[in-house]
């Protein structure tokens, strides 16, 4: 999808935003190359928190600079000066296998939402799988 369809994901993603621009976190599961990673963005401390079950060195993932551009843009709609975002690579259960990693992104979504839930703070979540269903559909087509 973003290969293909660059422009078009990138205002879904700018849609999406301005959707939830409410929102203390917004989870974003994520798959490239096969390997589902969970991406949790915070509009208030702009930073994208990356939960990767096989965490490489040398994975630069292809969806940074159209969030980037769909962030920016949002910003700039919003009235608010814009900003790079920061992306947080987080410590967290690693695979042992090659096939785990939607398993990961599940868990780890559940000990997040766990998470805000006992410090009284879900109603600031929003879980964008409306976004991941929208690009695998566009993938697959």
């Amino acid at each position: 999808m973003l290969h293909h369809e660059p422009v078009a994901s990138i205002n879904y993603m700018q849609r999406t935003l301005r959707a939830n621009r409410n929102m203390k976190y917004i989870m974003l599961p994520y798959i490239e190359n096969q390997h589902w990673i969970l991406l949790v963005l915070s509009l208030y401390k702009r930073t994208v928190y990356v939960f990767d079950s096989l965490r490489r060195s040398d994975r630069s993932l292809a969806i940074k600079e159209p969030l980037h551009t769909a962030y920016t843009s949002f910003l700039l709609l919003e009235g608010i000066k814009a900003t790079k975002l920061s992306w947080v690579s987080m410590k967290c259960a690693q695979q042992t296998g090659g096939d785990e990693c939607g398993y990961f992104v599940m868990k780890y979504m559940f000990q997040i939402v766990r998470f805000l839930y006992q410090a009284n703070d879900l109603k600031k979540v929003c879980i964008c799988c409306k976004l991941v269903t929208y690009m695998i559909l566009k993938f697959i087509n």
